[in-house]
């Protein structure tokens, strides 16, 4: 069992359910949990693919930043719209708006996404964010890389004071999780919208990566990737 999260058996006699249930502190992803029942000399086990992700909910802490004006790609669209803006990944697809919601709370956080069947994603090319002024430890970006990994991107993390901080971190695919160092999946979901209405039926996921920031400095902003491959829907500081 994934750390995080129980197991319960309800019911008696031959009406049984099993019931996942996962703690705030659950680790995310995908896992395969396996389940056996036994009956006298006979046993069977069935194999069972489990999604964890971020809670859904409008509260959290941190500071959401407001990334809407920077928004330049149709990220994601309600399940059965037909669109031909090329969606997160350029070439058709997109998240579900149905499975993703309008906000996440990740280990506490809070997140909100942009309004689904519009432009809702920034893809990244080298353009400056504008961030809160405050004193913060982390920066988080919600986000993936599109058309395969995208590997050793540069952020640069600047500060009211002039000075400034380059940070780099690798990307994974939205189709394949690769476990890079400061990435953490953050919602699996099974299916992503096609742009001719329907779904494929493979599982993707949206990551989480975070920054640390010089928590004795006022940030000021975040230059992002020059990398249209790597897209970003939501972030926030704390």
């Amino acid at each position: 069992m994934p750390k995080g999260v129980k197991s319960v058996i309800e019911g008696t006699g031959n009406e049984r359910k099993l019931v996942l249930i996962a703690s705030t502190v659950a680790a995310t992803g995908f896992t395969t949990v396996t389940v056996t029942g036994t009956s006298g000399s006979i046993t069977q086990t069935l194999l069972i693919k489990l999604a964890v992700s971020a809670g859904t909910g409008s509260t959290g802490k941190g500071t959401v930043v407001a990334i809407s004006s920077y928004f330049n790609r149709y990220g994601i669209y309600t399940d059965g719209s037909v669109f031909s803006t090329g969606g997160v990944d350029g070439v058709g697809n997109a998240y579900s708006a149905n499975l993703l919601g309008t906000s996440r709370v990740l280990l506490g956080e809070l997140f909100d996404f942009g309004t689904a069947n519009e432009l809702d994603a920034v893809s990244c090319t080298g353009q400056p964010v504008l961030l809160p002024q405050g004193q913060f430890s982390t920066l988080t970006l919600l986000g993936a890389a599109v058309e395969g990994n995208q590997l050793s991107q540069t952020l640069t993390v600047n500060y009211t004071d002039g000075s400034s901080s380059t940070l780099t971190q690798s990307f994974s695919d939205w189709y394949t999780p690769e476990k890079y160092a400061g990435e953490q999946e953050a919602v699996a979901m099974a299916y992503r919208d096609v742009s001719n209405g329907t779904e494929d039926k493979r599982t993707f996921n949206l990551y989480a990566y975070h920054f640390a920031l010089n928590s004795s400095k006022v940030v000021q902003g975040v230059t992002l990737p020059n990398n249209p491959n790597v897209v970003v829907l939501a972030a926030t500081l704390h």
